[in-house]
Formats: structure tokens, C-alpha cells, sequence
């Protein structure tokens, strides 16, 4: 496991005293505001000022004192102590995700979770044992289980079977 995760992304500068317009990478700003410390290009910073306004998440870092230097940390991503990110008991950190096997209420297990895509409903990209790849949303009435220690997830059979797209030869 990472220990370190990517929270953010710098936009730009705003104002000219240093602050930062961040792409929130996270799922919400509850997740980040409490987080005092961050990475960027493996240097830490300390949060002095942390705010969300209009969507945007906007930071202060210690040494970053004007529009000049906040400017040189442009399209820089910003890195997070995992034990820092607030989550729910039922929220799992991508990371933890990728790589895990997909399996089938039944027992069957279908391949490995290779890559999600964040949206309003997250598209889960599997590599069939098989051979060949599939593609599937993650909706709520398909989990059965997230068993992140045992590197498993188990989705309901009937309902994978509804919404589940196969690509490059791949089937059951």
C-alpha cells in the first residue's frame, strides 16, 4: 500500500499573495480539509489556509509567499499521508482497489481490477482470467463486498451479468 496518495492537482495561482486554485482529485472537500501537510515534488508543505468556494478548492502553503512562487507549482500534483484522508467505513481508496480479483457471488472469479474511472457512476475496467478485458459501472445494487485485506471484490452475478460490456474477445 501507498503511503503516500494524490489528492490534488494545481490549477494556478490566485490572488498574489501565494494561494492555489487545486483540481480536487478526492471525493469531496470532507475528505481534505482537515489534512495539515502535503506533498509536491517530494517536498513537504504545511496547509496554512484551506477553503472551498464555487466548487474549487483553494490552499496556502508555508514558503509560498507570493503569485511568483505559487506560479513555479503550476500542473503540480499534491500528495497526502493516506491516515490524513478522511473516508467513510464503507469508501475504499482507489489504490486499494486496483488489482484486486473480481469475483462473482457464485464463486467464480471473472479477472483483475485494472483501472477506474471516476465519474458520477465509477467504471471499473477488468482483465478476464481468460483472456480478453470487460468494462462495468459500479453501481450500488451490484456489491456484495469490497474485501480490500483478502485483495477481493464481489459483485452479484444476476446484476453483473445486466449492465457488463466485453471487449477484445473477452466473455464468460
Amino acid at each position: 500500500m501507498q503511503k503516500n496518495l494524490i489528492i490534488g492537482k494545481i490549477l494556478k495561482p490566485h490572488g498574489i499573495k501565494g494561494e492555489v486554485k487545486v483540481q480536487l482529485l478526492a471525493d469531496d472537500f470532507d475528505s481534505v480539509k482537515k489534512i495539515r501537510n502535503v506533498k509536491i515534488d517530494g517536498e513537504e508543505y504545511k496547509i496554512m489556509s484551506s477553503r472551498f468556494a464555487c466548487g474549487d478548492w483553494y490552499i496556502s502553503l508555508r514558503g509560498i509567499a507570493d503569485r511568483n512562487a505559487a506560479e513555479l507549482l503550476r500542473q503540480k500534483e499534491i500528495f497526502a499521508d493516506r491516515d490524513d484522508i478522511a473516508k467513510s467505513a464503507e469508501s475504499y481508496f482507489i489504490e486499494d482497489v486496483l488489482g484486486c480479483s473480481l469475483v462473482l457471488d457464485s464463486g467464480d472469479e471473472i479477472g483483475k481490477i485494472t483501472d477506474i474511472v471516476c465519474s458520477n457512476v465509477d467504471i471499473y475496467y477488468v482483465s478476464l482470467t481468460g483472456g480478453g478485458t470487460c468494462v462495468f459501472p459500479m453501481l450500488k445494487d451490484l456489491i456484495v463486498s469490497f474485501d480490500i485485506e483478502n485483495n477481493k471484490v464481489v459483485v452479484k452475478k444476476s446484476r453483473f451479468d445486466e449492465v457488463v460490456l466485453y471487449e477484445k474477445g473477452g466473455a464468460l
